[in-house]
């Protein structure tokens, strides 16, 4: 009887063997005489992955063999796109594939603390025991064909407006952006335009982390008006925005009233649904006082950004340094 019990212990143990949980890692060698021929496609994962978290990886599996595969492991690595290191971040288990069949195989792992902030290809080893009878061994490696890069906080996507020229005016983004990536974000040149403030907003591929910064060149109240709008704020979702003002006299925290831009032709007149609000109005009854000032425009601009969560900065003289800095503070923030 006692002999039976340990024979009985001894089967169990071997089957929850799982070479996942280990960090280096010998897998068990597995019986299997089929003839078969696995083949992996279209592995994909995210373009920016946060260090010390998740990864997710998807790819399509395949076996091209006239006979069907018995259970087998995949392992995953981080390939450096600099240096060519392999770095280990896991492996699953295949309980088999039938002749000619594919399926879809999604894996997560949780990354390495010792990992670099840098660009990586996604390696994945077939059959990494070397247990299969496969027709062809050649084609059990593969990699991801676009590079992802590993950063440290919110992926960055900058646009500007036109202020100087378009040579100047990219060139500046382009130096802010590599201020940032030597600092370990991921950080994107988005473009120049009148409109690249909103539109980045509607592109789904920018990720919903995102930190949508803008710089611009003056101050325009029907840009600030429009942040506040719930069409704006439906876009923008759980991204962030953080706005920058250069090359202008006015300092949108402490000017108390900004006028409607010259070349705003698409806020609403006052009065209009969408237009720019009753703000001086001190008797509350609802109507504008008009001997108090302009009413076409904001007051207190900055008092509407802060009402409304957004942070801003203003840097008159377009310092680059002191802008990676800012935008570097709200991309950890």
């Amino acid at each position: 009887m006692k002999k039976l019990v340990f024979i009985f212990v001894f089967v169990v143990m071997l089957m929850v063997v799982n070479p996942v949980s280990a960090g280096t890692h010998k897998q068990m060698k597995l019986s299997n005489n089929s003839s078969c021929d696995v083949v992996l496609k279209d592995v994909k994962t995210d373009p920016v992955i946060f260090r010390n978290k998740t990864i997710k990886i998807s790819s399509t599996l395949s076996n091209l063999g006239k006979s069907s595969c018995k259970e087998f492991y995949m392992d995953y690595f981080l390939k450096s796109a600099d240096t060519g290191q392999n770095v280990y971040i896991g492996s699953i288990h295949i309980g088999g594939l039938g002749s000619l069949e594919s399926r879809v195989v999604n894996s997560s792992f949780n990354l390495p603390k010792t990992l670099k902030n840098a660009e990586y290809y996604v390696r994945i080893v077939l059959d990494s025991t070397n247990v299969l009878n496969e027709t062809n061994k050649t084609n059990n490696v593969v990699y991801s064909q676009k590079k992802l890069s590993l950063v440290t906080g919110r992926p960055v996507y900058i646009t500007s407006d036109h202020i100087k020229n378009n040579t100047a005016d990219n060139s500046k983004v382009d130096a802010i952006m590599k201020g940032l990536q030597k600092k370990g974000l991921y950080a994107v040149n988005y473009g120049l335009g009148p409109n690249k403030h909103y539109s980045v907003l509607k592109n789904i591929k920018v990720p919903d982390n995102a930190l949508i910064v803008n710089i611009y060149g003056g101050a325009c109240a029907g840009t600030i008006w429009e942040m506040a709008q719930p069409y704006y704020k439906k876009a923008l979702g759980s991204r962030k925005v953080f706005s920058i003002w250069i090359n202008t006299n006015v300092n949108i925290k402490t000017v108390k009233f900004l006028k409607r831009a010259s070349d705003d032709n698409d806020t609403p007149q006052y009065g209009k649904k969408g237009g720019f609000p009753q703000f001086q109005d001190t008797n509350h009854n609802g109507k504008f006082e008009p001997n108090l000032g302009e009413k076409d425009g904001l007051s207190n601009p900055g008092k509407l950004l802060d009402n409304n969560g957004y942070k801003y900065l203003y840097q008159q003289d377009g310092n680059v340094e002191k802008i990676v800095e800012a935008i570097y503070n709200q991309a950890n923030n």
